[in-house]
């Protein structure tokens, strides 16, 4: 039987249809939990670093911006701030030494976040926000979070995939029905589709939405760091090497872009990459391409492109 998620108790009933984007971006102060309809693969990491790319460009330097991740299968037992060189110029053992102790995602935004934006890890959430904002935060979004009653967040930001089909776990997408869901969410789109059209019959109840979000125009990070363009690919062979919840999606995208793919290299979500593959499928003369979310799973001496999402939002209602 499903039981309904825990309200978060700084919400109530009259915030019915969550706050807009515009009054979360413009906001003096705020804490911000990002979460899905599934248990993985919606883009919420790529949404909250999106918002805090937008806090951190609006706002500085006056303003200080954290994004803290859940670090997933890190060991870190204390909050801690990500502070890592890049891949290229990480030894095997620095690479490995850090997944362990802050987890993929993290490594992931540490990466990718613009100065301006500290990136957190370790610990639980509310040890991660009190460590942040002693540090001196005062716009934090969490890459998850969303139900902790632990937090009082200013708003919650709930994504869906309109393609999902709207049946539960185990043998569906979706975590819980769309009605059990809280009042005082914020509903965000993302994914093929979003970006037009009207909302499926079944997720009609997530009406009013406060963005709608789809990558587009994608480029590549090559092995030796140069961006390229996605148009590489075209025509291409390419082995994809993918450890996400939803790969299909990332497959799909690789065939938009003309590439013709070899059988994926997959790794379970969070998990790293079996050891035989890395040995035996390491194909010449094909293009090895993974997500920013795989690269930490990845060894330093892999030489594999980087597809690079370019998330493209659409404001909605009035914000």
């Amino acid at each position: 039987m499903w039981r309904r998620p825990p309200l978060v108790t700084s919400l109530t009933a009259e915030t019915r249809g969550g706050q807009p984007l515009r009054s979360i971006l413009d906001a003096d102060q705020a804490l911000v939990t990002v979460g899905g309809v599934s248990l993985g693969g919606l883009g919420k990491s790529e949404v909250a670093l999106w918002v805090a790319t937008r806090w951190a460009r609006d706002h500085q330097p006056s303003k200080r911006v954290a994004l803290l991740c859940h670090g997933y299968r890190g060991r870190s037992p204390r909050p801690e701030r990500v502070s890592l060189a890049h891949r290229s110029r990480l030894t095997e053992a620095e690479r490995v030494e850090a997944l362990e102790r802050w987890g993929d995602e993290a490594l992931m935004a540490s990466w990718r976040a613009p100065e301006g934006v500290a990136v957190w890890a370790g610990g639980g959430w509310r040890e991660r926000v009190e460590s942040s904002e002693s540090w001196g935060a005062t716009h934090l979004i969490c890459d998850g979070g969303l139900y902790r009653r632990e937090l009082s967040p200013t708003a919650q930001l709930c994504l869906f995939d309109p393609s999902l089909r709207p049946r539960l776990l185990p043998f569906g997408e979706l975590c819980r029905p769309i009605r059990h869901f809280p009042h005082g969410v914020s509903w965000w789109a993302h994914g093929a589709g979003a970006l037009q059209g009207p909302l499926p019959p079944h997720f009609q109840r997530c009406a009013p939405l406060i963005a709608r979000s789809d990558y587009q125009n994608q480029r590549l990070l090559s092995p030796e760091g140069e961006w390229i363009s996605s148009e590489r690919l075209r025509g291409r062979t390419v082995e994809p090497w993918l450890g996400t919840a939803r790969p299909q999606r990332i497959l799909r995208r690789l065939r938009s872009l003309g590439a013709r793919l070899l059988d994926p290299v997959q790794a379970r979500n969070h998990r790293p990459f079996p050891s035989r593959d890395l040995r035996a499928r390491l194909t010449s003369g094909v293009i090895r391409v993974c997500t920013y979310k795989d690269l930490p799973r990845l060894p330093v001496d892999l030489e594999v492109y980087v597809l690079e999402p370019n998330l493209c939002v659409e404001v909605c209602g009035d914000g």
